[in-house]
C-alpha cells in the first residue's frame, strides 16, 4: 500500500475545509476533473483525496451519479444523532453555526411564497416551507408567509413577478416551469423547487435548491432490478414541450432510471407520455400499457400523481399493484401513502432537509455577497411501500 504524499495530504485538507465552508449534507460534488483544475492541482491526488473522504465517512460514492457529501467534517461528532431513514444523513449545526446565522438574519423580514393546491397534497410543500421559515425564524427573522392556488389570477405574479413586493429578500416554494421567475436587482431570491428546469431571470442574487432527480431515477430503476426486472415502461410528461416526449424533468428522472435498472435488452424502457403531471393523466395511459406486446410487468412514473393515476386506472382492469405489476413513483408525496391498495413506492425527495439547505444558503448569501448563484442538489431516498413486490 502506498504511502499518502503531502500533496495528497494537503488536497485532502483543502477539501475538509470547502466541505466546511460550501456544503450541506445531500450536496453533490463536482466531478475530479473540476475539483482538481479549481484548486488548481493533479487529478490522481484529488482523486486519492477523495477516496480517503469516502472512507472517512465525509463522503459517498454513488455508482454513475458522483459523490455526495454524507457528513460535513466540523460534524463528525454528531453524526450519530443525525442517523435518518433509509441511511439518511441530516447535519447537525454547532453553536458556531447558530450565532452566525443570528447574527445576520437577526430583525430581516423574509417573503416566503407557495402554492396552495390540495390536489398536489399540502404536506408536501409545507414540509419546505416549514424547515426553512423554522430555521431563519429560530435566528431572529420574520417569515411572511403568503400561499397561491396555480389557478388563481395573481398566481402567475405573486409567484414569479417577484419585483412587486418590497421585501428585499423572497424565498419562493415549488414555482410553475412555464413562467419566467424575474425580480428587481435589489433583491435576494431563493429559489426551491422539486425540478431543477426553470426559467430564471432574475437581476438580484439568487440561490437554487432541488433535489438531485438524476439519482432519484436512479435509485428507482435499482429497486426495479433487485426486484428482477429487466424492461420496465417510463410514464412522462410533455409538459410545455409539445415538440418531445419528454419534457426535461421527465427526462433527467428516466436518464437515472435507464441507469439505475441497468439492462441489456435492446429495448429495456417503453415510454408512455402525458400531458400534464396530475392524476387524471396518469390513468388513460393504462389503455396503451395493456396493449404493448410483450408488456413490461414493472412501471416507473415521474410523479407521485401519474403513479396513483395509473394505479387507479389499472385496477379498473382487474391490475393490482405488487401482484400484477410493480410500479414507483416519485417525489413522495401524501396522495400516494394513502390509497386503498396500500402506500405507493416512491422515490422520496428530502422535502424539510431542502427548506434548512435554502435558510443555510441565504445565510452564506447575506454573509458574502455577489459570489455566483449555488445550486445545491439534494440526494433522494427509496420510500418502499405495497406497490413493488417483496424482494
Amino acid at each position: 500500500m502506498n504511502k499518502p504524499t503531502l500533496t495528497h495530504r494537503r488536497i485532502k485538507d483543502q477539501l475538509i475545509e470547502h466541505l466546511d465552508a460550501d456544503y450541506a449534507v445531500g450536496d453533490r460534488l463536482p466531478d475530479i476533473r473540476t475539483l482538481a483544475r479549481g484548486m488548481k492541482v493533479g487529478q490522481r491526488n484529488t482523486f486519492r483525496a477523495v477516496r480517503e473522504l469516502v472512507k472517512d465517512g465525509c463522503l459517498v460514492s454513488r455508482p454513475k451519479l458522483g459523490t455526495y457529501v454524507r457528513r460535513l467534517p466540523k460534524n463528525m461528532s454528531a453524526y450519530a444523532k443525525g442517523a435518518g431513514r433509509s441511511g439518511s444523513i441530516v447535519s447537525v449545526a454547532d453553536d458556531d453555526d447558530v450565532r452566525s446565522e443570528a447574527n445576520i438574519l437577526s430583525g430581516r423580514v423574509v417573503r416566503v411564497l407557495h402554492v396552495h393546491e390540495s390536489a398536489r397534497g399540502d404536506d408536501f410543500i409545507e414540509a419546505m416551507v416549514d424547515g426553512f421559515s423554522q430555521k431563519i425564524e429560530a435566528a431572529g427573522a420574520k417569515a411572511i408567509r403568503q400561499s397561491y392556488n396555480h389557478t388563481s389570477e395573481r398566481h402567475n405574479l405573486g409567484h414569479h413577478g417577484l419585483e412587486e413586493y418590497q421585501e428585499s429578500i423572497i424565498a419562493t416554494f415549488n414555482p410553475s416551469i412555464d413562467v419566467p421567475i424575474t425580480s428587481r436587482a435589489d433583491q435576494t431570491v431563493m429559489v426551491i423547487s422539486t425540478v431543477g428546469d426553470l426559467d430564471l431571470q432574475i437581476q438580484g442574487q439568487y440561490d437554487v435548491v432541488c433535489p438531485d432527480e438524476e439519482h432519484g431515477g436512479f435509485l428507482a430503476g435499482q429497486c426495479l432490478r433487485n426486484a428482477g426486472h429487466t424492461t420496465s415502461c417510463f410514464i412522462g410528461c410533455h409538459f410545455n414541450s409539445p415538440d418531445q416526449n419528454f419534457d426535461h424533468t421527465s427526462r433527467v428522472r428516466m436518464e437515472g432510471f435507464r441507469k439505475g435498472l441497468a439492462s441489456r435488452e435492446s429495448q429495456s424502457i417503453v415510454p408512455l407520455s402525458s400531458a400534464f403531471y396530475c392524476v387524471s393523466e396518469g390513468a388513460p395511459l393504462v389503455n396503451e400499457y395493456m396493449a404493448l406486446e410483450p408488456r413490461p410487468r414493472a412501471v416507473f412514473a415521474a410523479s407521485d400523481e401519474l403513479a396513483v393515476g395509473f394505479v387507479l386506472g389499472a385496477l379498473a382492469h382487474g391490475l393490482e399493484p405488487g401482484r400484477d405489476y410493480d410500479i414507483i413513483g416519485f417525489d413522495g408525496q401524501k396522495l400516494g401513502q394513502t390509497m386503498r391498495c396500500g402506500p405507493l413506492t416512491t422515490i422520496a425527495v428530502p422535502s424539510r432537509l431542502m427548506g434548512q439547505r435554502a435558510a443555510e444558503l441565504l445565510t452564506q448569501r447575506l454573509e458574502t455577497p455577489g459570489h455566483p448563484p449555488t445550486r445545491a442538489s439534494l440526494g433522494c431516498t427509496l420510500l418502499p411501500g405495497n406497490t413493488v413486490k417483496k424482494i
